[in-house]
Parts: structure tokens; C-alpha cells; sequence
């Protein structure tokens, strides 16, 4: 297994760049030009034509229902495992899918990550899943209220912010804008729509995200081209087969929250400075609602800006990071205690963890759990909404007993408990406890 998916499943050049030269992580869009990069030496997949179970398709053309935008990021890749991932109802959209077929890939095994047997287990869950999706698996009526509620509660609390100018009101204003990840990151999985742009809120944008986390890391959750977790290296090191923290490692988690915020806001405007990063109009977003701050309260209210950005993103490193950063979670490094996965669905299961599942209603996945709590069946499915989730559920417990894939939920104190000693491990010391 090791050899034959592990071009797939390894680092791409400008990954790691920021740790070896002790400068800024590269752009998000650095990782699909490197990718495609990869894919066209390996396996020679045209920089215009998509690879997808070993056949080069052409969808310069195709107006994709989700929109362009996931084409483009695309393009010129291996995006087998995204069609699958994206696409529920196969069978509808494989006949539309063959008109646009223009060869085989003879070397498309080169660059693969995984395989989806027919009779494999994500292929036979995703089929009926797909039976108890006969129609749409988008939001509900109760999604799209409470997303309004939340986008209305954070407007409110930062209105109250600008005109208060005090430090409780910029915590109160964080704790609304917290929910806004849940919202965005349940919408940026789906085909476009204006509710995206809640992610938009948080200084983070959802562009970028739909690479680092839509594609990169939940194609490749905890695998050595998981953008997400090289990231933040060298100060906060998860993956088994890099080096371990260093002493003190807590204080510069807390420091790391604190400051993400200023660091991407002050990333963005130099990479767009510089020429590193295209300017897109939801770039305007933090910048002019930190403006409004800085004029209604100068350099306090710019404190009060990132001031409510630090409460958001605590919530948001403390409820999401355990759930694939912690000692229960297999990454690249720990084949020697339980070996790798090749089918899709199994390798996500080993390497996500979930809490509150059954003890979450909507409201509490949103604006308690961040929509981070049921976590496997959302990396299996993303593109099931956040309100449709529950159904998937028992159809997922049912064929893990079936393949025997190792499935436990885990409390959420001890999945933070083996965040924190995962953080804190020693050298020479894997730290990885298989579930199930």
C-alpha cells in the first residue's frame, strides 16, 4: 500500500516552505498549482482536462451547478475523491459526465490516495445514502432560520460594539461571530450561495477555505498533504511523522489564538500587495468592517475588532481542533500501531473523531458545536447540510458494524485531554490510541 499510494498521499513542494525558510505559509491557490504540477509530471494529466477513476474528462465547457469556482480549483488534477465526495446521486451524474469524456489516463494509479471499491465500504454506504436522499439533502426551512438568526444576533452585538467601545461588548460580539463558522462552513461545502459569505465575517475567507479545508484537508484528512495540518507548523505540530512540540507549547496554542486573526488579516493585505494572492471583492469584507472600528473608536475600537475575532476563533481551536489533532486520530506516522487505510470511507473513519452527536439538536450543532461535533459522516458527506445530518447517521453505523471499520464516539473532555497530550509528547513518542 505504501508504495503504490504514496505520491497521492505525500507533501507538495510549497507545503512545508514556510518551516524550512522561517517565512509566511504560501497561498492557498500555491497548493492546487502544485498539485496539478504533480499530476501532470506523474501521471500526465493535462493542465486542461480533469482526472477523475482514471479517465481525463473535458468540462472547460460544463456550467456546473455548484459553480465554477470548484472546476477551476480542479482543473488539471487527480479529483476522483472530490467527484465522489461532491456528488451523491452517482448515478445521475455519471451519464452527464460521459459526454465529456475524452481518454483514459494509462499512469492515473501514480497519483491516486485511495481506492473506491464497488463493493467497498464508502461506495456501498454512499449508495444508500444516496437511497435515503431520493430527493434533496440540502438545508432545510430550520437551517436557513437559524442561519438568519445568527447572522442577525452577530450584527446586533457588533452594532453594540461600535457604539459601546467597551471590552465586554467586543466578548459578547465574539460570541455571536463564533457561530458564523458553523454557518459559513456548512454553506461553502454546497453550490453557491450568498450565505457563504457568513464564513467571510471572520477574517478568514471562504475562497481559501474551499482549498485548505473543502479539498485539501477533507480529501486528505491528517494524510502529509493535509494543508491544514502543515499550516500551523513549526509552533503547533500534530502529524506523527514530523517532529514534536517544543516546551511550552500550551502558552504558544493560547498565543496562536489570539493572534490568527491580525496574522491573516495582515497575510492577506501583503499577499496582495506583493502580487501573491488575486484581489476578491469578499477580501473587502474584515477590511471594512475593521475600518468602522478604527473610526468610531481608533486604535481601542481596532483592539475591540480583534479583540471579538480572538473570543470567536477560541471557540473555534477548542470545539474543532480535537476532533482530528488529537491521540485517538491516526495521521501519517502512526502505520506501526494501526496501518494506513486505502478505502476512502475507512481511512476518514480512523482518522475523525466525533462528540455529542445523539445530545445535539440543530441549534446546539450551530452555535454550540460550530457544526464540528458530527464529524465523520460531514467528511464523508459534506455536501449534506448540516439539518439534513441525522439521517445519515444510523445508515453509517450500520455498514460500519457490516466492514468492521473501527467507529467509537468519545467524550469531548477526553478528546481535549488527548489534544493537549498530543501537543505535549515527547520525541520518539507516537501517542496515537486506536478507537474500536
Amino acid at each position: 500500500m505504501a508504495d503504490r499510494f504514496a505520491v497521492g498521499r505525500a507533501e507538495l513542494p510549497s507545503m512545508r516552505r514556510h518551516v524550512r525558510k522561517a517565512a509566511l505559509p504560501a497561498p492557498t491557490h500555491e497548493w492546487v498549482t502544485d498539485r496539478a504540477q504533480r499530476a501532470s509530471e506523474v501521471a500526465g494529466v493535462p493542465s486542461d482536462l480533469w482526472l477523475i477513476h482514471g479517465n481525463l474528462y473535458d468540462l472547460s465547457k460544463f456550467e456546473h451547478p455548484g459553480g465554477r469556482e470548484w472546476l477551476d480549483l480542479t482543473r488539471g488534477t487527480d479529483c476522483t475523491a472530490e467527484f465522489e465526495v461532491h456528488h451523491i446521486h452517482e448515478t445521475k451524474v455519471l451519464p452527464l459526465l460521459r459526454k465529456y469524456h475524452v481518454r483514459a489516463c494509462p499512469d492515473a494509479a501514480k497519483i491516486a490516495a485511495y481506492t473506491f471499491e464497488e463493493n467497498g465500504f464508502y461506495k456501498t454506504l454512499k449508495r444508500a445514502v444516496a437511497a435515503e436522499f431520493a430527493g434533496e439533502c440540502g438545508p432545510t426551512p430550520a437551517m436557513y432560520a437559524l442561519s438568519a438568526l445568527a447572522v442577525a444576533l452577530w450584527a446586533l452585538a457588533f452594532l453594540n460594539m461600535l457604539s459601546a467601545q467597551t471590552a465586554l461588548s467586543a466578548i459578547i460580539a465574539g460570541i455571536a461571530l463564533y457561530p458564523m463558522f458553523g454557518v459559513g462552513h456548512n454553506w461553502f461545502h454546497m453550490r453557491n450561495t450568498l450565505w457563504r459569505y457568513a464564513f467571510d465575517l471572520t477574517c478568514f475567507g471562504h475562497h481559501d477555505w474551499r482549498i485548505s479545508h473543502a479539498i485539501s484537508h477533507h480529501v486528505f484528512p491528517n494524510l502529509d498533504v493535509d494543508i491544514e495540518a502543515s499550516f500551523v507548523e513549526p509552533f503547533l505540530t500534530f502529524m506523527r511523522d514530523q517532529k514534536p512540540n517544543l516546551p511550552g507549547v500550551l502558552l504558544v496554542w493560547v498565543l496562536f489564538t489570539m493572534l490568527i486573526a491580525p496574522l491573516e488579516f495582515a497575510r492577506r493585505i501583503i499577499a496582495l500587495s506583493l502580487g501573491a494572492e488575486h484581489l476578491r471583492w469578499e477580501f473587502a469584507v474584515p477590511i471594512v468592517l475593521g475600518s468602522a472600528c478604527a473610526v468610531c473608536g481608533g486604535w481601542w475600537g481596532v483592539f475591540l475588532f480583534f479583540l471579538h475575532h480572538f473570543v470567536a476563533n477560541l471557540g473555534l481551536v477548542i470545539i474543532s481542533t480535537p476532533v482530528h489533532r488529537g491521540k485517538y486520530s491516526w495521521t501519517s506516522g502512526c502505520e506501526a500501531v494501526r496501518a494506513a487505510r486505502t478505502d476512502f470511507g475507512e481511512h476518514t473513519v480512523i482518522a475523525t473523531n466525533d462528540f455529542c452527536v445523539e445530545e445535539f439538536g440543530l441549534f446546539a450543532k450551530l452555535f454550540v458545536g460550530g457544526s464540528f461535533n458530527d464529524h465523520v459522516t460531514h467528511h464523508l458527506f459534506p455536501t449534506v447540510c448540516l439539518s439534513q445530518q441525522h439521517r445519515v447517521r444510523k445508515i453509517f453505523l450500520e455498514h460500519c458494524k457490516k466492514f468492521n471499520v473501527p467507529y467509537v464516539k468519545t467524550s469531548f473532555p477526553d478528546m481535549l485531554l488527548g489534544l493537549f497530550q498530543v501537543l505535549r509528547r515527547n520525541p520518539g513518542e507516537l501517542l496515537y490510541v486506536p478507537l474500536g
